[in-house]
């Protein structure tokens, strides 16, 4: 994507952008993207769009649970993205389909996004179940026999 979005009349300029692509390739497992970039800050310099990176992270099946709940817990999805209301915007879609919403920061956290799903998609690949997901899990409260 080597062209910028100069014009302010260009369809995407101004709005919000949920991107969730991958650029990832499949022989080994690796971004295709420039060292260092990120497709999501490609697509924001291209479009003039405002952009945030989330719902990267799972295979398909997992968007269509309703909710996603993986051991009775929510699925933690996080997000990344420079404009406010567009993270805003992100935030809620996040809640709307039973998610729980993680910020990560500012969009030039999209790669490191980018490169978890390499991981996903390798372990998607090498057979794991589709459901498969890194959910993040707290401790419960310990309980001691007095």
């Amino acid at each position: 994507m080597s062209t910028m979005c100069s014009s302010p009349t260009a369809p995407l300029h101004g709005k919000p952008i949920v991107d969730c692509t991958n650029p990832v390739e499949i022989d080994r497992f690796t971004l295709v993207t420039k060292p260092g970039r990120s497709m999501a800050q490609d697509i924001e310099r291209t479009t003039g769009g405002h952009v945030v990176k989330a719902f990267n992270l799972c295979q398909a099946r997992v968007w269509q649970m309703e909710p996603p709940l993986f051991d009775g817990r929510r699925l933690v999805v996080p997000y990344c993205g420079d404009h406010s209301a567009a993270r805003d915007m992100t935030r809620q879609l996040i809640v709307d389909i039973g998610g729980e919403p993680l910020p990560i920061g500012d969009l030039q956290h999209a790669l490191h996004l980018e490169s978890m799903a390499a991981i996903v998609i390798s372990l998607l690949f090498g057979g794991r179940d589709p459901h498969t997901v890194f959910n993040l899990v707290d401790r419960g409260p310990v309980t001691t026999n007095g």
